[in-house]
């Protein structure tokens, strides 16, 4: 049986432990316009928003759930035009096959075009320019370094992630 005291006792560490947990502000900025890049990085989003943490992404491919109010979707789908997303998708194909350096160089063409009209793009731009927007962690898909320039402009740590195998 409980006496008021072992019950006080508990509400205290019960308040204790409550206040001195935080959520983060996360921004995600997965710029591949492919399904099989953005796939690796859906679960993470998810459980992030969760757990309670407001996070916002970058993408081409939004989960677009409503039941997680704690993630806004800045979707990118369709900022690579079809003959680009064609393009690298036989490039893909074409490094396994071809002269590996020639379709590199491709495809970096193909995706810096692509993150110029990304950054463009009236939603991000707002966001950079948004002196008020902080973020305390920024998660980015390290296969381009444009992303890592959202961590310089929101002065927060950054962690860089692969979608691909070694």
């Amino acid at each position: 049986m409980c006496t008021k005291r072992d019950r006080m006792l508990l509400l205290l560490t019960a308040v204790l432990l409550v206040s001195g947990a935080s959520a983060a502000k996360i921004l995600g900025v997965v710029m591949t316009d492919s399904y099989s890049h953005q796939v690796v990085y859906k679960p993470l989003w998810r459980e992030l928003s969760l757990r309670g943490h407001q996070v916002t992404t970058i993408t081409t491919h939004p989960l677009k759930d409503p039941k997680l109010v704690n993630l806004t979707e800045i979707d990118l789908s369709g900022i690579l035009t079809p003959a680009e997303q064609d393009q690298m998708m036989r490039n893909h194909v074409g490094i396994a096959q071809k002269n590996v350096v020639s379709e590199l160089r491709n495809l970096f063409s193909i995706m810096s075009n692509g993150i110029d009209r990304m950054l463009d793009y009236g939603p991000i731009k707002k966001l950079i320019n948004d002196k008020e927007v902080k973020f305390d962690l920024v998660v980015v898909e390290y296969l381009w370094p444009a992303p890592l320039a959202f961590a310089h402009r929101f002065n927060c740590p950054y962690i860089g992630m692969l979608s691909l195998d070694g």
